[in-house]
């Protein structure tokens, strides 16, 4: 019974180390990975970018026509001109003459803080009928 082969409950049992592992197939991956960039030619080639064109300066043609409540229209064209008043029946003969050249130009409707939902809705049936079809409305918040 003194056989040394023979299993004793005190003995120790061998271990499978999976840590070293790990390190070798990292080790893999890293040199198959520098290995596969290594295999392909960077080349370079003119791309024809595009131009700019912040340096021209675009002419503004829309229309802005401000609706007060009291009936007299505010009109200028472009966002820099100075405001004209006009009274409700010179507004159509106004805007008829800036589109007389063939042009479709945007409007920009403001209503003026005490304007009625019932003088804008009028505004917007004059410019419809007028033929314009780039039309918006601008808002303000309150307060």
């Amino acid at each position: 019974m003194n056989d040394p082969l023979a299993y004793t409950p005190t003995a120790k049992k061998a271990r499978v180390e999976i840590i070293p592992l790990i390190d070798v197939v990292f080790f893999l991956l890293a040199t198959f990975v520098l290995f596969t960039l290594s295999l392909q030619k960077l080349g370079v080639f003119d791309l024809p970018l595009p131009v700019s064109d912040r340096g021209v300066e675009k002419v503004d043609t829309t229309i802005y026509v401000e609706t007060s409540g009291d009936g007299t229209y505010r009109l200028k064209q472009g966002r820099l001109s100075a405001y004209e008043t006009l009274f409700a029946e010179e507004l159509s003969a106004r805007i008829a003459s800036l589109t007389a050249n063939g042009a479709k130009p945007r409007v920009m409707l403001i209503g003026a803080g005490n304007v009625s939902y019932g003088s804008m809705v009028k505004t917007l049936d004059e410019l419809r009928r007028l033929g314009i079809e780039q039309l918006s409305i601008e808002t303000a918040p309150n307060g």
